[in-house]
């Protein structure tokens, strides 16, 4: 080797120095050759490309801010619609170019508070970062916020806006009413021939159905669900408590002033209702009073243990199922084909392990097949909900749960704060248990089945729709008719003379429903609650007192109407109630010159407001943002 070296040294120095030279010559070229891209850009913009470590930066600030107890995401607090880091980058610059820049310095000398001061210095040593990190996020976000509300400036409503507004929640009219629900005129015997049912199919047979008489056969994607029902009262009865009185007595003492049935029931004598002397002053039971609610009590809750130890297990043995099955492109994991069988949870219950199983406490069930609007209908699953076991927790209700599943969804949302984990495949279990208040029972379910929205291809497929609703339209004919035929009679008597002397009408009080119905004299109304007078009219009407209810718009301005009409009286039409109602104009009463005065400045106020508020909400729209911004997703 060594004689190697001596004979050819000269040639090896000379490649050796061409090597340096072409390290030294092309060693930037031959780095970005070799080395990979670390900094991809991601999206461009008219502020610039915005590049990966841009977005890891955005979201570090937005991290430190959710420490500090902002949300970054809502920079004014109260927009609808949340921001995305993206979002947060093109809002930054976009402040920067409008000369909004707020300094860390202005941050610093406003930090007049010394316990959020000493909350910075605190976090920023907790998390081992700079303090100029944290005074940096809060000043970017100060200048996010300043930029909305410049440009959104401040707007004076005109005195015709004022003089309406005032108007709306001022002027009110009194009215005499007799209500008509259709329902109460429903005839279930009532049949009609294969044309009139076909020609009633054919004109709604695309629509969706909307409210009251807004007919529509159009069927909506339909869910069809396999649940295990665990059964509390089952469990309770099979649940044996030694020493029941004794863990009774420990729960009574540590629930006696939190448990309401452990209340004692107010005593109407020490309240003044009644004569005589007042009970014991202690407010709450004694043990001898309340044993036997505290041993059902106490009963009670181990159950409600004892069924959730059940679904515990269910969740996690279904879970495991899925654990080694890869998600697929559209983010979900296909069920394995032992899984995705009807029987699957037939065999499920009977491996649950004996040492937490009860006797005929736990079953299987399927539901018919149901859209999103009849979820309150499935029977025992309808009303149920997921209840965390913390407080601040949302509950989340059955329709959620279920709905969030691959036939409803098909692909899993990725957006940021998507948890794909809440997005189900078919037959994949939730894993969510859902429980039903008023029994206990505790539910743990898996979708099975779907079917996609469609419109029906032949009368069959609803003909039971078909023939209610045309039994709901005579009946709203036949409601009409008796309101018109009342207002007939009023050319002789007065309205509730009329009314009471139908006694057929009067009856119908008696009728299942019957509550919404009959003669009414509603307190005056006007046409927006005063409280809301600078929101302008409620898009779902205004509440116009008992038996008349909440009423259209529309509604509302045809009986202001009648103060300028010859005739005081209408039949008016609520097809999505569906009802009708006969109403006798009495009085309209002008809005108190007083009143407008005091509700002017408020009013004036609170519309200025409300369009700022309008105009940050538009500005801080993401939508909108990206608009502004040209932005557009890739390196370009």
């Amino acid at each position: 080797m060594m004689k190697f070296f001596r004979k050819y040294n000269k040639q090896l120095l000379a490649f050796f120095m061409v090597g340096l030279m072409v390290v030294f010559v092309g060693g930037s070229a031959l780095q970005g050759l070799l080395t990979p891209e670390t900094n991809p850009v991601v999206a461009q913009s008219k502020y610039g490309p915005i590049t990966y470590m841009d977005q890891q930066a955005a979201n570090a600030q937005g991290n430190l801010l959710e420490s500090l107890g902002l949300d970054w995401r809502h920079p004014a607090g109260w927009t609808p619609k949340p921001i995305e880091s993206i979002d947060w980058i093109l809002l930054r610059r976009e402040a920067e170019q409008l000369g909004v820049d707020a300094s860390q310095a202005s941050v610093r000398s406003a930090l007049s508070d010394p316990e959020f001061d000493a909350r910075l210095n605190d976090l920023s040593q907790r998390l081992r970062v700079r303090p100029e990190a944290l005074h940096g996020a809060l000043a970017d976000l100060r200048s996010i916020q300043q930029a909305a509300s410049a440009v959104a400036g401040a707007s004076v409503p005109s005195e015709a806006e004022l003089m309406v507004a005032a108007r709306n929640a001022l002027e009110t009219v009194a009215l005499r009413v007799v209500a008509l629900p259709a329902q109460l005129f429903v005839d279930e015997s009532l049949e009609f021939s294969e044309e009139e049912i076909k020609a009633h199919f054919a004109k709604y047979r695309e629509k969706e159905r909307g409210k009251g008489l807004n007919f529509g056969y159009y069927q909506h994607p339909a869910l069809r669900v396999q649940y295990v029902k665990i059964d509390r009262a089952a469990i309770s009865d099979g649940i044996t408590l030694a020493n029941p009185e004794r863990k009774a007595r420990a729960y009574f003492e540590e629930h006696r002033t939190t448990d309401r049935e452990f209340k004692r029931p107010e005593d109407p004598a020490a309240a003044g209702k009644i004569a005589g002397p007042p009970g014991p002053p202690d407010p709450y039971l004694t043990w001898e009073e309340a044993k036997d609610t505290a041993i059902a009590n106490l009963r009670k809750q181990t159950a409600d243990q004892a069924a959730e130890r059940i679904a515990s297990w269910i969740t996690q043995y279904t879970t495991e199922s899925f654990l080694e099955v890869d998600r697929g492109p559209d983010g979900y994991r296909p069920a394995p084909a032992t899984v995705a069988r009807p029987e699957y949870y037939d065999e499920l219950i009977a491996k649950i392990p004996s040492s937490i199983a009860f006797a005929n406490a736990v079953s299987v069930g399927t539901t018919d097949f149901f859209s999103e609007e009849q979820v309150e209908k499935v029977p025992e699953l309808g009303g149920t909900s997921f209840r965390p076991e913390r407080a601040l927790s949302q509950s989340l209700p059955f329709k959620t749960l279920a709905f969030r599943t691959q036939a409803i969804v098909p692909k899993v949302p990725t957006e940021e704060g998507t948890n794909p984990g809440d997005y189900l495949a078919t037959f994949q279990t939730s894993p969510f248990p859902v429980t039903d208040v008023a029994s206990g029972n505790l539910y743990v379910f898996r979708v099975i089945d779907a079917r996609p929205g469609h419109v029906p291809e032949s009368v069959d497929e609803v003909r039971e729709e078909v023939v209610a609703d045309l039994r709901l339209a005579r009946a709203f004919g036949a409601a009409k008719a008796r309101a018109e035929s009342l207002r007939q009679c009023m050319s002789y008597q007065s309205l509730k003379e009329a009314y009471e002397a139908d006694l057929e009408l009067v009856d119908l009080k008696e009728k299942p429903g019957g509550v919404g119905s009959g003669y009414f004299e509603p307190p005056p109304f006007s046409r927006v609650p005063k409280h809301m007078a600078s929101r302008g009219r409620p898009a779902a009407g205004v509440f116009a007192g008992m038996g008349l209810g909440n009423l259209p718009n529309e509604t509302i301005d045809e009986c202001f109407a009648l103060d300028h009409a010859a005739d005081k009286t209408k039949v008016i039409e609520l097809v999505e109630r569906p009802a009708v109602i006969l109403v006798e104009w009495v009085e309209t009463k002008p809005a108190p010159e007083d009143e407008f005065n005091s509700l002017r400045k408020k009013l004036s106020e609170e519309l200025a407001d409300a369009r700022w508020r309008e105009a940050v909400a538009d500005w801080l729209d993401p939508k909108n943002i990206q608009a502004r911004a040209g932005f557009v997703l890739g390196p370009g």
